[in-house]
Order: structure tokens, then C-alpha cells, then sequence
């Protein structure tokens, strides 16, 4: 009844059509784009900033506290902990579908219990929770330099920040690295000697005498007037002109004791490009953003910046948005490619130009059309989306092909004179069940994805969706617009094929004869036929059980990450020069593009908690010049590296390649392989650790391992003598503020100028103050106004202290990680093998990470995925037609195509991963699509009168032409995608690869398999 009424009302139809396409147009550009899809983590974290307390200390007052309440609330799977000197961090990992604003209210509630309780430390800041979001890693970094960087640093703060923080889309610009402006009061110890004084009552004099703040109302006549009491300091003058009340010495003032420098503070960190110190500034945009926009709109404001101060320059050093548009561009191109090979294929099978416009149309119009569904789906626009509709590209043409071909038979049995309107709507009609039946079974197939819990479902949504989307589309698309159009486009009788298209006339015609004696001679020989299958798919299973299992395909952009690790107590001036050497030697590589280095402690973000950095650490971003043999340029300057780092002593380097794969998508960082050892006494767990590591790295396939390295920087620990200091009238407290004073200085009070506040920090000269013999040396005033030395109250001893301690759920755990460069199956078999020949303390267990933690997580819950759906297809199928049996001779040609899906991942060395496993369940819905209308063709003759194997034949012959072209157009719509020669679309090659193959597979056999278990299975059937 519809078809009828869209072939007779062609305008209305036609608009419905032109609305879907226009409001796509419009949702296209309204889309976010983004590089992969947004990963909802249900993970919150919780930081407690206590500053200069040790590790180990931070853990037994805080940390422990939190991890024994936490732990017990409701949804909770993990509870990670990792605390370092003043910071402990802890991810309360939730079980995926957890409703996090309720699990942050729990959360907040059972933090504050702890928090409030007598036995927490007031020192400590209140805990913070926030929403860790994994994908905060910065989607662009910019440089600058100049010959002054204190001006330079303060400049991008107060003026480069502040405008490109207004764009909308844009989170955070961090400035980092280059130099901070300081008011440095730098005493002399002779000097608060001489006078009495001591490093806490210069620091106090400047803090009480820096003053500002509200006093209240007055009245002044009718009127009430603020108050404020203003004693801030206006000038350097002010800051020397300062009394320092305690000495006995008369009136004395900070000009006496010390001098007044405006100056920069010594840095914590620096950042270089190439062997140049530049400031940097991190861009990080908000979630939801889209990358190509807020980054065109970054430049634009910088371009305004530069163009209104001259002496303001800039250079990338990378954008996301430049790899987003060229793999866009790829996917992009491999669409369209594969579009015009279907295209194609319609013109070399329906012989005349008319009947390939008509079903050419479905391609644009459904992908417009499904552009609008993305839209209100909340669905963006990246890799997995993107790589959906190219999946679906070569799909839409299929329900539109087997409607055509119906009607040019119909038509072609008609009189040229005949009602062309009513034979296209019955000819549609005809088609219509089974064409709705074949779309279901591929919906029914992606859209349970939707619903997989973890990483995968997350990963795979809006691919999932794009596919359901599309394939709906194609359906309204085949059986209202096609047959519209067909009743205006195409005529009644047989048309005589003309030109080329004799050629493929005759080239068809020949392939239908061979084929259909082929059948014949199958269906004489069923037995055989049937056990060549079963042995071909034995033989397959075999040699695809030696397939490797991956999280992800291998991919890599031609960049990479150096980390290095200086000695213990190298200071930030040598690992910056070292740092420096080996950017530049490396920036004059011809394979080289682009070198920043990150030395000590850059970032504030708390990304930056997740990895280790100190004086004595640096991280080299290398960045390669993009080509088609990226692979091959970083093989070499891998290589070169090795020789380089071969010759320096001491130095710890860690190499982890920047791509596409579990860490970006974790962003955590995290290598691919990962072994925790957990004990209850964290001895035990440093022990095993320390045996393990050698026999790890014997292990083939692993590079690069490090073990956590638990213990800190050798360090110098001062004890302090109570006793003695109480009898001769010193605080301890004091006395050790006074040597922190000494060694490290402190930040006092800040001086205000206009808008800006600059510490003002008192801290002696840097050649006393490391020199600890005289810091110790230097007197200390005592009751009786003498004076002693403050090394009179100490004793001194060397030690290691605690660097950082990790627990999980509640126990120690020491992690060995590394990089793999073999099969992560073979490595785990090896790395198992070790484990059990290993004699373990009482208490300790291993657990694994990386890749193994997810592959076995991801493939279980897309296994379960795969039997659901094929469950629905069956589902569906009887509903159809109406039947127990034949659902099950159609799903006769899925183990088909897994057997084709695996033989060919197995030829083009392709691993199992998430990607390929999408691909096999995309191949459930896809090729049972071709033995349904077979098998309906079947049923609908046999109702019509003719015997069981005059009805197969006949369906053979109908609806051959049908399956070729429908399976040409999918196969060839996949081939540019399965090629990847693109940067996009090597992440979606495993799922055409496994398309391709399994869909080949199943229709070359479906061709024959099908008649043949039809007529098996309805032989017996018949008789019962």
C-alpha cells in the first residue's frame, strides 16, 4: 500500500527525500569532529595535596585512610592508588554503566568522613574529586622564543593566555617552560649575625608589613564609606626600606641585612624545541569540541596577536587537527573510491545508463540523509564514524539493486504499451519482505555493539550506529524513492544492450552458463561437495588458530616519545644540557621534522600526575616528516638512537611510539605490556620484582622494560636533636623552618604590579646554600643571646627515601612494563611460563595489564556480542519466513564467511583485534543476505507450483545477477579502505580485509552451498 501510494504521488516522495538530504547538509557541518570517539570513563580520582611530606608518610595518613573507605562503596571495581612526595592520587575505577553523578555524591560523602576525622592531619588540603578524563591530553602545543624569556613568559600569560582562552571550544592554554619573574631578597648570613636575626624574622617583617585588606565602614557626614587599610608594598624601595623588629641592634631594616633583585626564579622545568629554550603553551579543548575548528580559530587569534605586537612569533609544534584532516581526507577518498567502483559495477551489470542513476542515487542520498540521524544521535565525526559510512557505502546500493532488477524483469515481460506504474509497484512489493528481512539481520547485528560494556561497546557506538543508521536509510531509500524513480526513468519491454555493454552482456551470460551447469553437477554430487567444505573449513580453523590476538591493528603516525632518566641527583642544569645535545643532534636528522623536549617538572595538570618527573627526567617528543615509508624512518632513527644512547652511562631511556592504540585511546600513557606484583608486605613484592625483571628481559617480543623504580633520589636526611635543642630554648619546629629557610629559601609575600603579582622570596645566594657544611656551620641564636651553630642540633645521614607508592585494592604493587614487538599471545605463554617457575612469598599475585587486560576484557564482552546477534539473525529469520528450517539453511553460510574472514587476515598478516572481531560480526548481518533472497525466491516459485529442484534452479537463475552485483559492490566499496594507504583508514583496514574475505567466501559458496542444503534438508522434510 505504501510502495503504491509513493509511486503514484512521485513529487511528495521526491521532497521527503530532498528534506532528509538538506537537513543532512546542514547537521554535517554542525557535527563535532574528533580524532577518535569520546570515551565516557567511569572513573573518578581523588588528589590530597599535603606538601613536603615524604611518600611513605603521605600513604599512612592519607592515602590508607581513603583506600579503607572507598573501597567498600557500591560499584566500586578498583581502587588504584599512587602517592608522591606532597601528592597522593587515587582512581576509584567503577564498574562500566555506573551512573557517576550519584558515585560522586557517594564518593564526596565517604572522602569527607575521612577528612573530617580527628586523626587526618590539618596541614593536609582538603581533598579534591574530579572527573578524570582520560582524552585530556592536549590537541596542540605552540612555541615561542626570543633572546629574553622572562618578558616573553609574562606576555603569553597576560596576553597570549587570556585571548585564546576566549574561544569557545577551547578548555585550558597552559604556559609552560621559559622563566618567571621574582623579587629575590637575598640575605647575608654574616649579616643576621651580626644583628641577631634569623632567616623566619626577615621572611616574617616582609609578610606582616605587606598588607592589604577591607576595615569595615565609616561615616563620613551623611554618607557611609568603605574602609580599606592599604600597606602593600609599591615599590623595590618600600620592599628595602622594610623594619625587622628583633634585634638588639637598633632599628634595622631589610637593606642592612640583604640585598632587593627584581630577577627570575629558578626553574623547576623547561621545555626546548630542538636545542633552543622556548615558552610553550599547551592547548586542551573542552569535550564534545570540535579539533579542526577550535584549532583554526587558535590560529586566527594568534595571527591577530602577531600582526599587534611585531616582536610575537609562533610555530606548532603539532595539532591534532592536522592528522584529524588527513585522515579524514583518506576515509574520505576510500568512500568515495569505493563508491565509484559500485557505481561501476551497476553500469557494467544493468547494461544502460538509466538504471545505474536510479540506484546510484542511494549512495548520496543515504549518506546525506544519515548525516542528519547523526546529528540528533549525538553521533560525531571521527575514525569509527566516518569508517561506518564507508563500511555502509557499498551496503546502500544492495536493497536498491535487488528491487531494480526485479522491476527490469517484470518490465522487460510486458508489452511497451503497459502500466508501468502498477508493475513497478508490484515488482517492488514482491521484494520487499525479503529485502526487509536482510537489512534487519545486518542491523540486528551492529546494534547489539550499542550495548557491550567496556572499552569496546564505547569504542565501536558510533560506528554501530552510523552502519544501523545508514542501512535504514537504504531501506526507505529502496522501497519509496527507487520505485518512484524507476516508473518515471525507466520504460516496459526488453532492451537491446548496445556498445560496451554487449561486452558485458555477453561476459554475463557466459558466467550464468557455467555457473548454472556448475550447480547442476553440485547438486548430483551433494555428499562431496558438502565434505569439501567441512575439510576446507578444518584446514582454515587450524592455521587460524596461529592468528595473533591484538587490542588494536598496528598503527603508527611517524612520531615517538623519548624518555629519559638521568642518574639519581643529576641536577636540572645537566639533564636540560644533556637534554639539549641529543635534540639538536637529532633535529638535524633528514627523517626529522620537529624535536620538543619537556625537562623536570613542566606540567601542573594533573595528566602530569600520571607520569614521574624530576630534576633528573626529560621527555623528547619527536615528530618525523609524514610519507607513505613513515615506518621506515622511524626504523631508522630508532636505530640511530641506539647507537647514541649506547655511549651514555647511566642514562635510562624508554621509546614508546605516538599512534593510534591502547594507550591513546586508555591516554593513559600506559605501555602495551603490564605485570603488577601485589603483596601484603611490600618487601615481598620488591623482591619478586627485582627476580623477575632479568628473566623478563630474556623474554622475546619485550622492549624497554622498566620496573617502577620505588626508591627515590639518594637524599641527605637531617635529624633533629630535641633534647638539646629544648635545653638551650629552641623550637624544633623553628630550628627546622630555619634550615629550610636556609637551603631552599621561601616565598615570603608578593609585590603587586598593576595587574600582576610577583613573589617577592627570600633565599640565599646558590653557592651557600648548597653548600650544607656552612648552613650548618652558621650560628643560631639560643637563650642568653648566644649564638651556636645549627649543626649543633642535628645529626646528619644519607638515605633513599620513598619515591612513590602504588597500591591496588588496598596492596602494594611494583608494575614491570615494556613495549612488545612480537605476538602479545606468545609473549604472555613465555611470560607465564617464568611466572610458574618462580617460588612466591605467602600473599604476593601478579596481575596483568596493557594490551592482555584489555584483549581479554574487549573479547569477551564482542563474544558475546557475536552470539547475540546471531541469535537475532536467526530470530529474525523465522519470523520471516514463517519457519524453524530455513533460518537455519541460510545460517548455513556464516561459519562460510568466517572461514573466509580468517584465511584472509591469515594471507595479508593481520592480527584478531577489536576491529577485525567488528568486522566478523558486521559479516553475520552481511552474508546471509544473499542466501535470503535466494531461499524467498525458492519458497515463492514452490508455492507457485513448480517441483523442489525446478524452483532452486530457477531461483538460481533469477537472482544471480542480484548476489554478484550486490556482493561486487560491498567487496569493491571495501577495497580502498582495505588497501589503507591513507593515515585514517589503517585503523579500519582488519574490518574490510574482513569483509572482503568472508564475504567472497560465503557468496562463491552460498551460490552452491545453499541449493544444496535446501534441497538435503527439504528432501527430508518433504517426506515427513
Amino acid at each position: 500500500m505504501i510502495i503504491r501510494t509513493a509511486v503514484q504521488r512521485p513529487v511528495a516522495v521526491m521532497m521527503l527525500f530532498a528534506g532528509l538530504v538538506l537537513i543532512g547538509a546542514l547537521s554535517f557541518n554542525r557535527l563535532p569532529v574528533d580524532l577518535l570517539p569520546a570515551i565516557n570513563y567511569p572513573n573518578l580520582t581523588v588528589i590530597t595535596n599535603y606538601s613536603e611530606v615524604p611518600a611513605d608518610d603521605l600513604t599512612r595518613l592519607v592515602t590508607r585512610p581513603l583506600e579503607e573507605r572507598i573501597t567498600g562503596l557500591a560499584g566500586v571495581r578498583n581502587v588504584v592508588s599512587s602517592t608522591r612526595e606532597g601528592v597522593s592520587s587515587i582512581t576509584v575505577q567503577y564498574e562500566w554503566g555506573t551512573e557517576m553523578e550519584f558515585a560522586n555524591l557517594h564518593l564526596r560523602e565517604a572522602v569527607d568522613q575521612v577528612a573530617y576525622r580527628e586523626d587526618f592531619p590539618e596541614q593536609a588540603e582538603r581533598p579534591l574529586i574530579l572527573r578524570w578524563d582520560p582524552g585530556a591530553r592536549p590537541i596542540a602545543i605552540i612555541t615561542t622564543s626570543g633572546d629574553n624569556l622572562a618578558p616573553l613568559t609574562e606576555f603569553c600569560r597576560e596576553v597570549v593566555k587570556p585571548a585564546i582562552e576566549q574561544i569557545d571550544g577551547l578548555s585550558q592554554a597552559e604556559v609552560i617552560g621559559g622563566a618567571d619573574r621574582e623579587i629575590l631578597v637575598q640575605p647575608d648570613l654574616e649579616k643576621l649575625r651580626l644583628y641577631g636575626l634569623t632567616m623566619a624574622q626577615l621572611q616574617n617583617s616582609l609578610r606582616t608589613a605587606n598588607v592589604s585588606f577591607p576595615g569595615g565602614r565609616v561615616r563620613k557626614g551623611p554618607l557611609h564609606l568603605p574602609l580599606r587599610i592599604l600597606g602593600e608594598f609599591e615599590s623595590l624601595d618600600d620592599i628595602r626600606q622594610t623594619e625587622i623588629p628583633g634585634s638588639t641592634s637598633g632599628v634595622i631594616t631589610v637593606n642592612d641585612v640583604a640585598q632587593v633583585i627584581d630577577t627570575t626564579s629558578e626553574p623547576t622545568g623547561s621545555t626546548l624545541l630542538a636545542g633552543s629554550d622556548v615558552v610553550s603553551i599547551m592547548l586542551y579543548k573542552e569535550v564534545g569540541a570540535n579539533t579542526i575548528d577550535v584549532s583554526k580559530d587558535i590560529e586566527k587569534i594568534l595571527t591577530i596577536v602577531s600582526n599587534q605586537y611585531q616582536d610575537f612569533s609562533f610555530d606548532w609544534v603539532y595539532r591534532d587537527a592536522d592528522f584529524v584532516e588527513e585522515s579524514f581526507r583518506g576515509l574520505r577518498d576510500s568512500m568515495l573510491g569505493g563508491a565509484l567502483l559500485a557505481l561501476l559495477v551497476l553500469f557494467f551489470f544493468l547494461r544502460d545508463w538509466r538504471s545505474p542513476l536510479v540506484v546510484g542515487l542511494s549512495i548520496p542520498i543515504g549518506i546525506m540523509s544519515t548525516f542528519a540521524f547523526m546529528y540528533f544521535s549525538n553521533v560525531k565525526l571521527n575514525l569509527m564514524s566516518l569508517g561506518g559510512l564507508s563500511l555502509a557505502a557499498g551496503m546502500l546500493v544492495d536493497n536498491a539493486i535487488v528491487v531494480l532488477e526485479n522491476i527490469r524483469r517484470h518490465l522487460g515481460l510486458l508489452p511497451d504499451d503497459a502500466d508501468v506504474e502498477h508493475t513497478v509497484a508490484e515488482a517492488t512489493s514482491e521484494v520487499a519482505s525479503p529485502v526487509i528481512a536482510a537489512t534487519l539481520t545486518t542491523v540486528a547485528v551492529f546494534f547489539p555493539v550499542v550495548y557491550v560494556p567496556g572499552i569496546a561497546g564505547e569504542f565501536f557506538r558510533d560506528q554501530a550506529l552510523t552502519v544501523t543508521i545508514a542501512l535504514l536509510v537504504s531501506v526507505a531509500s529502496a522501497l519509496l524513492l527507487q520505485p518512484t524513480l524507476s516508473a518515471k526513468l525507466l520504460s516496459a519491454g526488453t532492451t537491446t544492450p548496445r556498445g560496451i555493454f554487449k561486452l558485458s552482456d555477453k561476459m554475463f551470460t557466459s558466467l550464468h552458463n557455467n555457473y548454472h551447469k556448475a550447480l547442476i553437477s553440485v547438486l548430483q554430487h551433494k555428499r562431496t561437495f558438502l565434505f569439501a567444505v567441512l575439510l576446507l573449513g578444518l584446514v582454515s580453523g587450524f592455521f587460524a588458530t596461529g592468528l595473533d590476538r591484538t587490542f588494536l591493528p598496528e598503527r603508527n603516525s611517524g612520531d615517538f616519545t623519548l624518555s629519559l632518566e638521568l642518574p639519581s641527583g643529576t641536577p636540572l642544569e645537566g639533564t636540560v644540557e644533556v637534554t639539549r645535545e641529543l635534540s639538536s643532534k637529532l633535529a638535524t636528522l633528514p627523517q626529522v621534522h620537529t624535536v620538543f623536549s619537556q625537562v623536570g617538572e613542566t606540567e601542573k595538570t594533573l595528566a602530569a600526575l600520571k607520569e614521574y618527573t624530576a630534576p633528573n627526567t626529560s621527555r623528547i617528543r619527536v615528530l618525523l616528516h609524514r610519507s607513505r615509508n613513515s615506518a621506515k624512518k622511524l626504523a631508522e632513527v630508532k636505530s640511530w638512537l641506539e647507537n647514541e644512547l649506547s655511549e651514555s652511562d647511566g642514562i635510562i631511556a624508554v621509546l614508546r611510539d605516538e599512534g593510534i592504540g591502547l594507550s591513546e585511546i586508555l591516554a593513559s600513557g600506559g605501555q602495551p605490556f603490564s605485570l603488577g606484583v601485589v603483596a601484603e608486605d611490600p618487601d615481598d613484592a620488591i623482591t619478586v620484582a627485582e627476580e623477575l625483571l632479568p628473566k623478563l628481559r630474556a623474554v622475546p617480543g619485550l622492549s624497554d622494560i622498566a620496573m617502577d623504580r620505588v626508591l627515590g633520589n639518594p637524599a641527605m636526611e637531617v635529624t633533629i636533636n630535641r633534647e638539646n635543642s629544648l635545653r638551650h630554648g629552641v623550637d624544633p619546629e623553628s630550628l627546622a623552618r630555619e634550615l629550610q629557610s636556609r637551603v631552599q629559601g621561601t616565598v615570603a609575600t608578593t609585590y603587586n604590579e598593576v595587574d600582576q603579582r610577583i613573589d617577592i622570596a627570600v633565599r640565599l645566594p646558590k653557592t651557600r646554600r648548597q653548600n650544607l657544611d656552612e648552613i650548618l656551620a652558621s650560628p643560631i641564636a639560643v637563650n642568653g643571646g648566644k649564638t651556636v651553630p645549627l649543626g649543633s642540633f642535628v645529626d646528619l645521614s644519607e638515605g633513599r627515601p620513598v619515591r612513590e607508592v602504588v597500591r591496588r585494592n588496598q596492596r602494594r604493587q611494583i608494575t614491570l612494563s615494556s613495549d612488545i614487538t612480537e605476538s602479545i599471545n606468545a609473549i604472555w605463554e613465555n611470560v607465564n611460563y617464568e611466572l610458574s617457575q618462580l617460588s612466591l612469598p605467602e600473599g604476593v599475585a601478579f596481575i596483568t595489564g596493557g594490551e592482555q587486560e584489555e584483549i581479554n576484557s574487549s573479547f569477551r564482552d564482542l563474544g558475546w556480542a557475536l552470539l547475540l546477534s546471531a541469535l537475532l539473525v536467526y530470530m529474525i529469520l523465522a519470523a520471516q519466513f514463517e519457519s524453524f528450517l530455513d533460518p537455519l539453511i541460510i545460517s548455513a553460510v556464516l561459519p562460510v564467511g568466517i572461514i573466509g574472514a580468517a584465511i584472509t587476515l591469515l594471507l595479508t598478516g593481520n592480527s584478531i583485534n577489536i576491529i577485525s572481531l567488528i568486522g566478523l560480526i558486521a559479516l553475520l548481518g552481511i552474508s546471509v543476505n544473499d542466501a535470503i533472497v535466494k531461499v524467498s525466491t525458492i519458497r515463492r516459485l514452490r508455492l507457485d507450483g513448480l517441483s523442489r529442484k525446478e524452483a532452486i534452479l530457477e531461483a538460481s537463475t533469477l537472482r544471480f545477477r542480484p548476489i554478484i552485483m550486490t556482493t561486487m559492490t560491498t567487496v569493491l566499496a571495501m577495497i580502498p579502505m582495505a588497501i589503507g594507504l591513507g593515515s585514517g583508514e589503517q585503523i579500519q583496514r582488519p574490518l574490510a580485509i574482513t569483509i572482503i574475505g568472508g564475504l567472497t567466501m560465503a557468496t562463491l559458496l552460498t551460490l552452491f552451498l545453499t541449493p544444496v542444503i535446501y534441497e538435503v534438508f527439504h528432501s527430508r522434510a518433504d517426506k515427513t
